[in-house]
């Protein structure tokens, strides 16, 4: 037991010596505290017997130091006859451990926890009772008084106490500061005066004060029935005694506090309310019915009320009543005429305002509607505006308005406007009741308008030599309604995959025998309608490729308008196709002769286009979900404009009445070099039916690409023919063709030499100085560099034949002429 005491005292020891030991020794300026025992080391030592090896403890005296240390990893130590055993060195880094936290740097050296204000207003002066509880923190070292500004040094102070004792008060940085020389908790009041006049007024107090998390205010004021105002309060309780009212409150933090105060009117001196009105009335013209928005703004002055009386415009239905103020309402008859009966929630008095929801069903055919108005008859003065919208299909016109005159919509109160979904076709005001309005409203028959559409359909279909067809063919569309997207496929078509905003769904067919895909909603964005993707892929067998021949294919035809198509074709690589036809619009390379004299042939090799497409500048890499997904098609758009860009061969060119701009080709290039991807997943995933895996078709990398386009199509049959001959036999008709030529010219060669022999004296009188084989040979250097960079590959091939033509006559006619003048020489040194 004596050791049990021993060890309690050392705790309370180390405590002391860890804070008030130093302090005690030094010459501090603060008062000693009191209650504290200093002792030697050497003495605390013989104390516990901390000169032995091994120190032996109570179980539970153990237990108690371990708890005040709140240490979670304990020395080690063992289990002898009921005591605890363990070394000294540990022993005393568990004593260590009981010094108290070192206290957070951020919080400063002292807190201001709480603040309580008891003030007494007097006829002439107003006496304050300021009490503050000052929490100082510790810090080691501080040796010096700590000052803990209180108030402003404009207040004027009567006394200030510290813990009960008068405080060493001093002034720091505008603020009256108390002297604290202890850590711990400490509670200081200020006691000061405000000046006031009670009769003269103001009727409020204002005083600063510091800032503090719980701020209280008890305030007496000497007068009955008195209603206090205080902005900073949470809450307020208010008590009347003996001729006083005494105040309550609770202040959220601030810097000064406030306090207005003004007399309860008894109810019986305030006489009858006072209600003024403005009503705003927005008539809609609707299919079936006119409807009302009438918002109600009212001033109730000199008293309160706890309803409204309103008078109900004939023939029509009240559907709602809204408004923050507004708790219940009902109709009923009085004298024959439909009033509405708004109760409040809380007695109110001042401004306030709700909004009133009235409907008149029309008849069929014409109606003349007319309309005289909510009114307040309980109301001084009432006064509004009426405004009308057409929403319909009806036309209407304004037969009769009495009491009414005609106002701008610039006049309209912005709550109205605010209510206005079309643009407003009449305006009026008036400033008394009664008053009437009548509209002659015509209803119209309305014309079925398109729900959904398909703003671009993109096609791409292969042909592969031994007669196979594979078709991606997608839809971007604009739904409202609709539910399902009714395709047309060919007879011998197997769907192999349909996806509806890139997600696998399963189509059904009707008893027509067309394709029903199920359609998403499109959800409302900023541009409107976000559209989605629908996408088929289906396969078809046909007839392979032979000699020569004509290959046929046609686009599906949904039962929705499309606003555009364009279609790439992937054709095989060693065939030339000499001419295009169908109902679709080809493009510059794919019309007229221009396929038969191979201009323009767009051979694609999509494993170098692949290294090209990577390699593109795109956007940042994209982030997860559907914002990512966005992101992603954007990156794909971007990398393939900029190798359209870059590669004249990629782009296509619709002429000025099939108007297709770049961003459009570069989302169908896109397309083109993801379908071989695409079939790729399609196979992998299994199509539309578990189990069943499509045809793997392998999408050669070389191939000839040609796209067709169409504006605005709907039920038309879209088709695409190609009549093609292999590269072989095509290349033996051309040179046979060429060959024939050759001979026709032999044939004539002598009727072309008299040709040429009878112009040559006017070739040599008229143009030999300005024709040489010099000029010639720029001018032509001059087209072939033309034709390389700004035509096609064949006018480039054709005219570098004419340069190489010209460079080879050009030589012949220098080695002549160079001949000749030595011949002319030899013959003049002869003569000489």
């Amino acid at each position: 037991m004596r050791k049990s005491l021993f060890l309690i005292l050392a705790g309370f020891i180390l405590l002391v010596l860890s804070h008030g030991a130093l302090l005690a020794e030094e010459k501090s300026p603060g008062p000693p505290s009191s209650g504290q025992i200093s002792l030697p080391w050497d003495k605390f030592q013989k104390l516990l017997n901390l000169d032995e090896e091994r120190v032996s403890l109570d179980i539970d005296d153990f237990a108690a130091i371990a708890r005040q240390t709140g240490a979670r990893d304990l020395p080690p130590f063992a289990v002898k006859e009921g005591k605890v055993v363990l070394k000294r060195d540990d022993f005393k880094k568990l004593l260590k451990s009981m010094e108290p936290p070192k206290a957070d740097p951020a919080l400063g050296d002292f807190l201001l926890t709480s603040a309580s204000y008891h003030a007494k207003i007097e006829k002439e002066a107003t006496e304050v009772s300021a009490t503050f509880q000052i929490e100082v923190l510790p810090r080691h070292g501080r040796k010096d008084f700590l000052l803990v500004p209180l108030l402003r040094k404009e207040v004027a102070l009567k006394t200030v106490t510290l813990d009960g004792k008068d405080a060493l008060l001093t002034e720091k940085h505008g603020y009256h500061a108390v002297a604290v020389a202890q850590e711990g908790s400490h509670k200081a009041t200020a006691l000061f005066t405000l000046a006031t006049d009670l009769k003269r007024g103001p009727q409020s107090i204002s005083f600063p004060v510091p800032r503090t998390p719980i701020i209280r205010l008890n305030l007496e004021i000497p007068l009955p029935s008195i209603q206090p105002e205080i902005p900073s309060a949470t809450s307020i309780k208010r008590t009347e005694k003996g001729g006083s009212t005494l105040i309550e409150a609770v202040l959220s933090p601030t810097e000064n506090v406030h306090v207005a105060w003004s007399r309860i009117i008894p109810e019986a001196e305030k006489g009858p309310p006072k209600i003024y009105a403005d009503l705003w009335q927005l008539l809609s013209i609707e299919d079936d019915a006119l409807r009302v928005h009438a918002t109600a703004s009212i001033n109730v002055l000199q008293n309160t009320i706890t309803g409204i009386t309103l008078r109900i415009p004939d023939k029509y239905q009240i559907l709602d009543v809204v408004g923050q103020v507004v708790g219940d309402w009902k109709e009923k008859e009085i004298k024959g005429q439909k009033m509405l009966e708004v109760s409040l929630k809380t007695p109110r008095q001042g401004k306030f305002d709700f909004l009133i929801r009235a409907e008149r069903i029309f008849e069929d055919g014409t109606v003349v509607a007319d309309f005289n108005g909510f009114a307040l008859p309980s109301s001084i003065r009432e006064k509004g505006f009426i405004a009308v919208e057409m929403k319909g299909s009806a036309e209407a016109k304004v037969t009769e308005a009495v009491g009414l005159d005609r106002a701008s919509f610039s006049e309209l109160p912005p709550q109205l406007l605010s209510y206005s979904v079309k643009p407003l076709i009449f305006a009026y005001k008036y400033l008394r009741h009664p008053y009437r309005m009548v509209l002659d409203i015509t209803k119209h028959k309305e014309l079925p308008v398109i729900s959904t559409v398909v703003d671009n359909a993109s096609g791409i279909t292969l042909f592969t030599e031994d007669g196979k067809l594979v078709h991606r063919l997608t839809y971007t569309v604009r739904n409202t309604w609709k539910q399902f997207m009714e395709v047309a496929l060919p007879k011998d078509a197997e769907l192999w995959g349909t996806y509806v905003d890139g997600k696998s769904v399963k189509p059904s067919k009707n008893e027509k025998g067309k394709i029903l895909i199920p359609l998403n909603r499109s959800q409302s964005s900023e541009g409107g309608l976000a559209p989605f993707d629908v996408e088929l892929i289906y396969f078809q067998k046909a007839e392979k490729f032979g000699w020569f021949g004509i290959k046929k294919s046609s686009f599906a035809i949904p039962d929705l308008m499309m606003s555009r198509v364009i279609w790439s074709v992937y054709l095989p690589f060693d065939y030339s196709f000499v001419y295009f036809g169908g109902t679709m619009e080809k493009e510059k390379i794919a019309r007229g002769i221009s396929p038969l004299l191979g201009l323009g042939k767009r051979t694609v090799d999509y494993n170098e286009l692949a290294k090209q497409y990577r390699s593109a500048p795109g956007i940042a890499a994209p982030e997860p979900g559907r914002k990512g997904e966005m992101e992603r098609d954007v990156d794909k758009r971007k990398k393939a404009l900029s190798m359209l860009e870059s590669q004249r061969t990629l782009q296509s060119e619709f002429g000025r009445n099939l108007p297709v701009g770049q961003e459009v080709i570069a989302d169908q290039l896109s397309r083109e070099m993801s379908f071989g991807a695409k079939l790729e997943e399609v196979a992998v995933s299994g199509g539309m039916t578990t189990g069943v895996m499509p045809i793997r078709v392998q999408v050669p990398t070389i191939g000839q690409v040609y796209r067709f386009a169409k504006q605005i199509a709907s039920d038309e049959p879209l088709t695409v023919e190609a009549t093609y001959i292999k590269d072989t036999p095509f290349t033996v008709i051309k040179l046979i063709l060429l060959l024939l030529l050759l001979y026709a010219l032999f044939r004539q060669r002598n009727r072309l030499k008299k040709a040429w022999d009878s112009e040559s004296g006017w070739y040599r009188k008229h143009l030999e100085k300005f024709i040489t084989p010099l000029n010639f040979l720029i001018l032509s250097a001059f087209l072939f560099l033309f034709s390389f960079f700004f035509l096609y590959p064949f006018f480039a091939k054709l005219f570098f034949l004419i340069l190489l033509g010209t460079v080879i006559y050009s030589v012949v006619h220098y080695l002549r002429a160079r001949k000749g003048r030595k011949k002319k020489d030899k013959e003049i040194e002869i003569k000489e």
